[in-house]
């Protein structure tokens, strides 16, 4: 008796079971559905998708083999990003996926110009589809490595989903004292990774960076000293050059400059021969003397410096700067030397004169001093060229 009740009970279970509807991730299912798939487990906190069987190829598709019986069979082609339905006799596309968006990136632009003292050399790039979620790798190589202290390319990082991006300061500047004028250095992008679908370089994979150098020009050559006033009669009024022993200065010459006109007022016999190593350690000196009152008492007045072929090394004023309006430095500027002779009689007397003083190789490196007496063709006083 007890095992006709159980086979009875256990036959009941298995019809109810068979007209029930199954859910996956809920426990009460739609009644109008025989399957319903949640998409979440907890609530709503996490979520998760459905995902028809994927085939790779339409070969291994085809090993499916379906019947006139399998209408509506899903499967998702992967090599046509395809999702497919058998329609009873051939497979049809319900919907294909576009190829994936390739992510590109490029400089902005293929030049800028900086400074030496800039401090570091900052790049723009300019991303096409960028991927909402991976950021993009890029390799940046300079073509040499002489004016920047890296010495080796950098891989820079650009965020994700951007579509333009600054890098600050990817190389440092060399900020070194040379005279090296403007320069150009070319930095090449390459190897990128990451970004979407197949990330590519864009046209702009190179950038010409010019480099503006911020030294002064070292002279080989300089005015060095001069006197144009005393007390009394105006006498001994020269100008004296010094620089590198060996510079060949024959044809230098000097012009004198008036400056409430800024016109030429007289120049000089040039220069003749070499300088001579007068100091013993490589510099030399060379002095053109000029007549009574030969050099104009100032306010501003001055004088250049011209080579052999017509250019001018140095203007220099004094008493204020002024303008140039005709003769070799016509158009420039004076360089004030800072300082006067007034023809005062106890800072001024005969024999007296302005000359550099400090320690240095070029001009740049002195200070002008007013002095009572002069050292011309020799150092001056309180100064070391070395």
């Amino acid at each position: 008796m007890k095992n006709s009740l159980l086979r009875i009970f256990l036959l009941f279970f298995s019809i109810t079971m068979s007209y029930a509807q199954v859910g996956i991730g809920t426990t009460n299912p739609s009644a109008a559905s025989m399957l319903e798939v949640s998409g979440t487990t907890n609530g709503g906190a996490t979520y998760k998708g459905f995902l028809p069987p994927r085939v790779p190829t339409v070969t291994d598709r085809n090993t499916i083999n379906p019947t006139v019986s399998d209408i509506g069979l899903l499967i998702f082609l992967q090599s046509t990003n395809c999702l497919q339905m058998w329609n009873g006799s051939a497979w049809e596309d319900v919907h294909c996926l576009g190829a994936p968006t390739n992510s590109s990136i490029e400089f902005t632009g293929i030049s800028q110009t900086v400074d030496e003292g800039d401090g570091g050399i900052s790049f723009d790039f300019t991303i096409t589809n960028p991927s909402p979620t991976n950021a993009i790798n890029v390799t940046i190589t300079p073509a040499n490595f002489d004016d920047i202290d890296e010495t080796t390319a950098t891989i820079l990082t650009i965020p994700a989903n951007v579509t333009t991006h600054t890098a600050t300061n990817v190389f440092t500047l060399t900020d070194d004292v040379l005279d090296e004028g403007t320069e150009t250095l070319d930095f090449t992008l390459s190897a990128p990774t990451g970004g979407s679908g197949t990330i590519m370089l864009g046209t702009n994979t190179v950038q010409t960076v010019t480099i503006n150098d911020n030294d002064a020009a070292t002279l080989t050559i300089w005015i060095n000293e001069f006197h144009y006033n005393n007390d009394g009669t105006d006498s001994g009024e020269f100008i004296e050059i010094a620089g590198v022993a060996g510079t060949d200065i024959a044809g230098y010459y000097i012009v004198t400059y008036n400056g409430g006109s800024g016109a030429t007022y007289g120049s000089t016999n040039t220069f003749l021969g070499t300088l001579t190593d007068d100091n013993g350690n490589g510099f030399g000196f060379a002095r053109i003397s000029f007549p009574t009152n030969g050099l104009q008492n100032g306010d501003p007045d001055g004088f250049a410096l011209i080579d052999d072929t017509g250019a001018v090394i140095q203007f220099l004023s004094y008493g204020g700067t002024f303008t140039a309006t005709n003769g070799p430095a016509s158009g420039l500027s004076s360089e004030d030397v800072g300082i006067i002779q007034t023809g005062d009689s106890v800072l001024d007397p005969v024999g007296a004169s302005l000359q550099l003083i400090g320690t240095g190789s070029t001009y740049s490196d002195f200070t002008w001093s007013r002095t009572t007496m002069n050292t011309a063709g020799i150092e001056n006083t309180g100064q070391t060229i070395n």
